[in-house]
Formats: structure tokens, C-alpha cells, sequence
């Protein structure tokens, strides 16, 4: 172990936002001890990098307390966040928003590492995303669908902190409520819109972000009543186009679908060439299954139809 001092950086942003803070309280403990015992427990670092120990860094740091390193190692970094997940998940203190967050990017990076892992060894081994979903599921009392949702949610998390940091701590912190199905709507909201929600919850004190927050006058109101209005002078014109055009048009539908139906083609080659069959939820197969075989007779009546009136066919109602 090496003995170091304030002047040595070992932050990696991603390793921090993983790590929870402490209660004031719980802190200010923390504190008065190094102050007064020096730091006694080495801070665990990777490639260059903390991965535990971010707090009392932070200290050691401010108070110019030396500290001790203990390096470890990790095939990659993935590895390595998964050490963090699993470290801080054993914590009684964490909100239950960061609990979630922990398990879900815990679930992201195994789930990398299996992948990584199988391409090296056994192609043939059972799917990944399955096996990680479950055995973790397992671990943490929830199931493989709820480790899955985590991983979509701390995706939307990490989304919602790369354009505006103070909401994302807000919404892993619990001062702000919100609810899986929202973060990812609100993961999809540019920079501008997510200072704007920030903003108005301070403005109001409140405490949760829901869908209805997304209908309430955002900073591009006037934008957008100024392009309704343009819209609405326009109507004129595009009212007197659509009177000129024919009342009906006989290919029309029929050149739509045939240009369309290639693309849902497409879609279910490439489904079934990149999915693992045996690996996909009783849920989700079943389903799709059904409107497969709701498709299938949807285009066998639609072919019966077009023979029916093909040209040379007999017209409905005469004898063939």
C-alpha cells in the first residue's frame, strides 16, 4: 500500500455518482474521526481511479490528512463497477431510488461482463441477459423483470445527469419522487426542458415529477403558439389544395400498404436473426406469437380477397 497525501487526484466521475452520500449526521461523525484518528482504512483504488473511499478523500483531502492506498485489480471496468454496485448495496442507509440505481447498473455491467466472457469461452452458454437478471433478482429479493426495469431506469438516470445533474441527485437522494415509467419519459427531455422542470420544482416545493408536469407551459410555449398560429393562417391555402384533389383516388390505399409491407418484413428478419429464442419471457413469447398468427390470417383473408377480384376472376355472386 502507498501513503499519500492531498495533493495525489484520484477521481473518476462515473465511481463517485455510484457511491451515496452520507446523513449530515453520519458525516459529520465521519469527519471528527479522521480529524482525530487520521484515516485508518485505505482507500481501495482502481487503475488510478477510487472506488472506495470518495468521502473520506474528500476529507482527507480538505483537512490535509495523509492517507493509504490499497490497489486492486479488475480484468476491465465493468469489474470494477460492479465491486462499487455490490459494496454500497450492503448499506443500510441508502435511499430506496439509489437502491434501484445501484441494482440496475449492477445488472448493466455484469450482464457486459457475461457477454464479454461467453465470447471468449462458450458461445453456446446459456443467454446472458437471463442469467444475470435472475441470479441477481435472486440476490436482491425482486424479480428478473423488476433487475430488467432497474437497468432501464438507471440508463434514464444516467441520461437525465448528463444534461442536468441537479435533478438526477434529486430524483437518487429522494427529495424527488418519480416513477419508473416517468424517468424514462423525462430521460427523453432535452437539456432545456429538464432545467425548466428543476426550476419549477424549487419555484413550487414540490417534491414529484409526474406526466402531467410534461403539459404545463415549458420554455418553448411561445415558440410553439407562434407556429399554431402560422399553422392557422395557413389553413386556407391547404383547405383549397385538398379541394382540388380527386375525391378518391383507387390505388391509394393499396400503394401505401405495398410500399409498407417490405419494412415489416424487414423488422421480423432482423427480430428473429439477432433474438435468442430460448431466452426470450413466456410472457413476451406467448404474445408475440399471437399477433404473429393474428397477422398471418389477416394477410391470408387479404389474399383471398385480392383473388376474388383479380383480373379474369368471376365477380362476386356470379357462378365460377
Amino acid at each position: 500500500m502507498n501513503r499519500q497525501t492531498k495533493q495525489t487526484r484520484y477521481n473518476d466521475t462515473e465511481f463517485r455518482h455510484l457511491s451515496p452520500g452520507l446523513p449530515p449526521a453520519d458525516y459529520a461523525l465521519l469527519e471528527e474521526q479522521l480529524r482525530t484518528y487520521g484515516c485508518l482504512t485505505p482507500l481501495l483504488v482502481w487503475n488510478g481511479r477510487i472506488i472506495d473511499g470518495h468521502l473520506r478523500y474528500d476529507i482527507c483531502r480538505k483537512y490535509d490528512i495523509p492517507f493509504e492506498v490499497s490497489v486492486q485489480s479488475f480484468p476491465g471496468r465493468e469489474d470494477a463497477v460492479c465491486c462499487i454496485c455490490q459494496a454500497h448495496l450492503e448499506k443500510e442507509f441508502l435511499p430506496a431510488m439509489f437502491r434501484r440505481y445501484l441494482i440496475g447498473t449492477f445488472f448493466t455491467a455484469a450482464k457486459n461482463i457475461a457477454y464479454r466472457d461467453r465470447t471468449r469461452r462458450d458461445p453456446s452458454s446459456p443467454h446472458p441477459r437471463a442469467v444475470i437478471g435472475a441470479r441477481l433478482g435472486a440476490a436482491c429479493g425482486m424479480s428478473m423483470h423488476t433487475v430488467y426495469k432497474a437497468g432501464t431506469l438507471a440508463a434514464a438516470i444516467d441520461r437525465i445527469r448528463s444534461l442536468e445533474p441537479e435533478l438526477a441527485n434529486g430524483i437518487l437522494d429522494g427529495r424527488i419522487a418519480i416513477s419508473y415509467e416517468n424517468a424514462v419519459v423525462f430521460a427523453k427531455l432535452s437539456k432545456e426542458q429538464l432545467k425548466h422542470h428543476t426550476r419549477r420544482l424549487a419555484d413550487s416545493q414540490r417534491g414529484r415529477l409526474t406526466r402531467s408536469d410534461l403539459s404545463a407551459p415549458g420554455p418553448h410555449a411561445k415558440r410553439t403558439a407562434e407556429r399554431s398560429a402560422e399553422k392557422k393562417a395557413d389553413a386556407p391555402a391547404i383547405r383549397t389544395a385538398i379541394k382540388e384533389m380527386p375525391a378518391y383516388d383507387p390505388d391509394a390505399g393499396m400503394q401505401s400498404l405495398r410500399y409498407t409491407i417490405p419494412s415489416w418484413i424487414g423488422s421480423i428478419e432482423r427480430t428473429f436473426a439477432q433474438s435468442d429464442l430460448s431466452a426470450v419471457s413466456p410472457e413476451t413469447y406467448e404474445g408475440t406469437g399471437r399477433q404473429l398468427a393474428l397477422l398471418s390470417e389477416t394477410v391470408n383473408s387479404a389474399l383471398r380477397a385480392m383473388a376474388q377480384c383479380a383480373p379474369g376472376a368471376a365477380s362476386p355472386g356470379q357462378d365460377s
